[in-house]
């Protein structure tokens, strides 16, 4: 018997977005971001769909970037996060960059005789996680040359928060002086790169380097602080099925803890889906799913395995109706921002929470 719960990933949605963002930022190369399986949407997947479209794609750890080559993925792949010295050498005969963030990073990994270090290199500029100081970039520029390197991969800088432009300016203001550091020791920074989502939405300064990085933007969601833009288009959707529809008088209580009481009578629809499914259990009395192209509001706490909602007022639901945790129904919207909103979150989560939880299906483009 199959779950109830499942995630439909429109891979379609994830072509389109991507080449808008190429529109938007015409010369520099699309670094795709599709760490922890593709924030939920399958990793394979939306690489082989971003074939052809996509210069690289950027992986959280070396497990992930070789899943993709055993998954028959050829695109080059840079890992993002941290990278063990014993996982070097498989990377480097796999062909996947790494990010060198410290000084044990750049001895482990192996570069070619002609000064090329196949590696990205990242400053840290505020964000406080990896990279080397950017404060001592002239120190690392000389250990760079101490070593032979005279050209990198790439150089990169994360940032902390690309909607506040006073931080954001600092960050860049600092990474600039960082590939200055690189140049005036001879090193050539390669492919350098700073915007995420939100920098591509909304700084058209950390977008003018040599490459963007998006994440969410690919899947359809508009990061915090950003406006979405109207071509835009979701490419997830989380569904269940109706287990039961039941009608309950006046004063009648609804799961844990009898936090909700019916004001009057009302009919509930009983979801074959809870928290254990990626439906938080922090949207217990605040939620809201479709059923029936109609917002049914959650009525008390979200369970393991199953959500009470009302559909007073929503003609015709009956048992083994779908009902949408997030996405489109019948001409109505639920976006997974709104979702992220409402259990105080944001959309990588709830992304990551429904697809990483559940059986998924793909449609539209598939490489």
């Amino acid at each position: 018997m199959t779950r109830s719960a499942r995630v439909v990933v429109d891979l379609a949605a994830v072509v389109s977005n991507a080449r808008a963002v190429r529109r938007a930022c015409p010369r520099a190369a699309l670094i795709a971001v599709v760490k922890r399986d593709a924030y939920g949407h399958g990793a394979p997947a939306v690489a082989r769909a971003l074939r052809g479209i996509a210069d690289l794609l950027g992986v959280a750890d070396a497990g992930e970037a070789l899943a993709l080559r055993a998954a028959g993925i050829r695109a080059p792949v840079l890992v993002l996060g941290a990278v063990a010295p014993s996982e070097q050498g498989t990377l480097a005969r796999a062909g996947c960059l790494p990010t060198v963030a410290d000084e044990r990073d750049l001895a482990a990994v192996p570069f070619q005789s002609d000064g090329r270090l196949a590696a990205h290199l990242k400053f840290d500029t505020g964000m406080g996680r990896l990279g080397f100081d950017a404060s001592g970039a002239s120190r690392v520029a000389a250990m760079l040359r101490r070593r032979g390197v005279r050209r990198l991969a790439g150089t990169w800088t994360h940032l902390a928060a690309a909607d506040e432009a006073g931080f954001t300016r600092a960050q860049l203001r600092r990474f600039d002086e960082s590939l200055q550091a690189l140049a005036r020791a001879g090193v050539d920074p390669g492919l350098t790169h700073v915007a995420n989502s939100a920098a591509v939405l909304a700084n058209p300064r950390a977008r003018s380097y040599r490459a963007v990085r998006p994440g969410l933007l690919l899947y359809g969601c508009s990061p915090a602080g950003t406006r979405r833009p109207p071509w835009l288009r979701a490419a997830m959707s989380f569904r269940a099925r109706v287990a039961a529809v039941r009608s309950v008088a006046q004063g009648a209580t609804v799961s844990y803890d009898h936090t909700w009481r019916a004001p009057r009578a009302a009919t509930l629809a009983v979801l074959a889906a809870g928290y254990a499914d990626g439906f938080s259990r922090l949207q217990s009395g605040r939620g809201i799913v479709l059923v029936r192209g109609r917002r049914a509001p959650v009525r008390g706490i979200v369970c393991m395995n199953l959500t009470v909602v009302e559909v007073t007022g929503v003609p015709g639901v009956k048992a083994g109706d779908e009902a949408v945790f997030f996405g489109s129904q019948k001409g109505a919207h639920l976006p997974a921002e709104e979702v992220a909103a409402r259990q105080r979150t944001i959309p990588y989560e709830v992304l990551c929470s429904a697809g990483g939880l559940n059986l998924r299906s793909w449609r539209g483009r598939r490489g």
